[in-house]
C-alpha cells in the first residue's frame, strides 16, 4: 500500500485509529511508545507507523534493538530536590523539561515552554525532567529535578533485569516483551514511580499541569496522578506548532482533563481528525512565542533535526537551482538546531551544502525577501515562519509524512513547484499559531481557564 501525496494523508489517520481500536484490548496503548506514531523523528511509534503504511524496511530494526540498548541508560535516575523541600506543602505542580541553564545563580528555574520563572509563581511546585542530567548546586525548594546520578553510567545487567521483570509481569507473553521491554517503557515507569512516591501522601494536591505532546511517558504519568487520586485534575499546554501530520496525537484514551492549544486551527484538526472531544480543548495564545521581529524567520535554509545521512536534499537542492535564473533567490543563512551543532552528519551536510551555494551563487542576490528553505520535515518552526509572513520552500523528505496539506490545514496555500518540492504561504494570520505581546500570559489565559481556579 504505497499512498500517493494530500489524498491519501487523511488516509493514514483513518489506518491508524483502525489498527489502534483493534490493538486498544490487548495494551495500555495511551502510554506505549509503539503506539507514539511520529513522523518527525526516529522512534519506535514512526516505526510502527510505517509497518502499518506497508512502508516498513528491514533497517528500521536497529531503531527497535537501539531502544533496547538504551534500556542500560536509565538504572540510575534518581530525584534531586532541596533539603527544605516539603512534600505535602504544594496542591499545584508543573511538570516540565529543565537544562542546567535555565536556573539561575540562586537555584531558581526558568521554564521557556510556559514562560514563568520559579520564583514569581513559588506557590507552584516543579517536576521537572533534566535533558542534560544536570542540576545547579543550589535547589529552591519549590523545585525537583529527575536525572541521571552520573550522566555516563550504563547497566548491561539492568537491561536483562528488565527483561525478566516484563516477563514475569506479563505473564510471559511475547507479544508483551515486544511492546514492553523498552527504553521508553522503562522511562515511563521509572519517572511515574519516582512521583508516585514522592506525592502519594499529599492530599493537598489538586491540580497538574504538564508541558504536554502526548509522549508515552507524560501518559503514564497521568494515569498515575489519576490513580493517586481520580479528584486531581490534568492539565496540558502543547507549546509548540503544528506540524504536518500529527498522528502522534491521535487521542487514544489518554485522562488528561483538559488541553490548551495555540490555534483555532489546531483545535480543529484535533477535534475532526484526531479524535478529541472538542469540550477538552481550550484556544489560548502561544505561551512560550511572542510576536517578535518581522523577519525572525525569512532569509534562512533551515536544517532539519532528525538528518539522515543517506539523504538526498542536496541532489534535489541542485536540481532545482539548475532550474531558476540567475537572481532568483535571495542570500540565504544556514540554521541548524542548537543540539545539532557538532553532530558529525549536520556538519558534513552544512559543508556541502555551503559548496553548492558557492558554486550556484549566481542565483543568488542581496535583496530582503520574505521566503525560507526547509529540508525534511516541516515542524511547528515552519509554522511560525508563515505566521510571520515568510513563503517556504519545502523539500520533504517524505511527500506523506513530512509536507503540509491543504486539506488538513486549511489555512495553508499548498503549490506544488514539482513531485519533490512544495511551496506554502498562509491565508490569514492567527488561526493556526496565535502569538500576541502580551506578558503574563500563563496567568491571563491558562490559570483563569483552569477550573476552581489554580492559585
Amino acid at each position: 500500500m504505497k499512498i500517493s501525496f494530500i489524498t491519501t494523508q487523511l488516509d493514514v489517520i483513518n489506518y491508524c485509529k483502525i489498527y489502534l481500536n483493534k490493538i486498544k484490548k490487548k495494551s495500555f496503548i495511551s502510554a506505549n511508545p509503539f503506539f507514539y506514531f511520529t513522523t518527525w523523528a526516529d522512534t519506535v511509534g514512526r516505526v510502527k507507523l510505517l509497518s502499518i503504511t506497508k512502508e516498513f524496511k528491514f533497517k528500521y530494526f536497529k531503531t527497535i534493538l537501539k531502544n533496547i540498548f538504551f534500556l542500560g541508560k536509565n538504572y540510575d535516575l534518581i530525584p534531586v530536590y532541596s533539603k527544605n523541600f516539603i512534600l505535602n506543602k504544594y496542591s499545584n505542580i508543573i511538570i516540565s523539561y529543565s537544562t542546567i541553564d535555565n536556573f539561575d545563580s540562586q537555584g531558581f528555574f526558568y521554564d521557556k515552554f510556559f514562560n514563568i520563572s520559579s520564583k514569581e509563581y513559588n506557590n507552584f511546585c516543579w517536576f521537572l525532567i533534566s535533558l542534560d542530567h544536570k542540576a545547579p548546586n543550589k535547589i529552591r525548594e519549590n523545585i525537583i529535578i529527575v536525572k541521571k546520578k552520573n550522566i555516563n553510567s550504563f547497566s548491561y545487567i539492568y537491561i536483562f533485569k528488565y527483561l525478566i521483570k516484563v516477563l514475569f509481569s506479563k505473564n510471559y507473553s511475547i507479544f508483551n516483551l515486544f511492546y514492553f521491554w523498552n527504553v521508553e517503557n522503562n522511562f515511563s515507569e521509572r519517572v511515574s514511580n519516582i512521583f508516585k512516591v514522592l506525592f502519594k501522601s499529599n492530599e493537598f494536591l489538586k491540580n497538574v499541569i504538564l508541558n504536554y505532546e502526548a509522549i508515552p511517558f507524560q501518559n503514564f504519568l497521568i494515569e498515575t496522578i489519576k490513580c493517586l487520586n481520580n479528584n486531581i485534575q490534568t492539565y496540558g499546554y502543547l507549546h509548540c506548532a503544528p506540524w504536518p501530520l500529527q498522528t502522534d496525537l491521535l487521542y487514544k484514551g489518554e485522562k488528561l482533563d483538559q488541553l490548551f492549544v495555540s490555534g483555532n486551527d489546531q483545535k480543529s484538526v484535533l477535534t475532526k481528525y484526531l479524535g478529541w472531544d472538542k469540550k477538552k480543548i481550550s484556544v489560548i495564545p502561544s505561551l512560550r512565542f511572542s510576536k517578535k521581529n518581522f523577519k525572525q524567520f525569512s532569509g534562512y535554509i533551515f536544517i532539519p533535526y532528525n538528518l539522515n545521512k543517506n539523504n538526498n536534499f542536496i541532489s534535489k537542492f541542485r536540481t532545482f537551482l539548475d532550474s531558476l535564473p540567475n537572481k532568483s533567490l535571495p542570500f540565504f543563512k544556514i540554521r541548524v538546531h542548537p543540539l545539532n551543532k557538532n553532530s558529525k552528519v549536520h556538519l558534513y551536510f552544512i559543508n556541502e551544502l555551503k559548496i553548492l551555494l558557492k558554486e550556484k551563487k549566481k542565483r543568488f542576490f542581496k535583496k530582503n525577501c520574505n521566503l525560507s528553505i526547509f529540508f525534511g520535515s516541516a515542524t511547528g518552526v515552519c509554522i511560525q515562519a508563515l505566521e510571520e509572513g515568510t513563503d517556504i520552500i519545502h523539500f520533504p523528505e517524505n511527500m506523506i509524512f513530512d509536507a503540509f496539506s491543504s486539506k488538513i490545514w486549511e489555512n495553508i496555500n499548498v503549490k506544488k513547484i514539482n513531485e519533490n518540492i512544495l511551496r506554502y504561504s498562509i491565508k490569514k494570520k492567527g488561526r493556526i499559531f496565535k502569538l500576541t505581546h502580551e506578558k503574563d500570559k500563563f496567568n491571563k489565559y491558562l490559570i483563569k481557564t483552569i477550573r476552581n481556579n489554580v492559585i
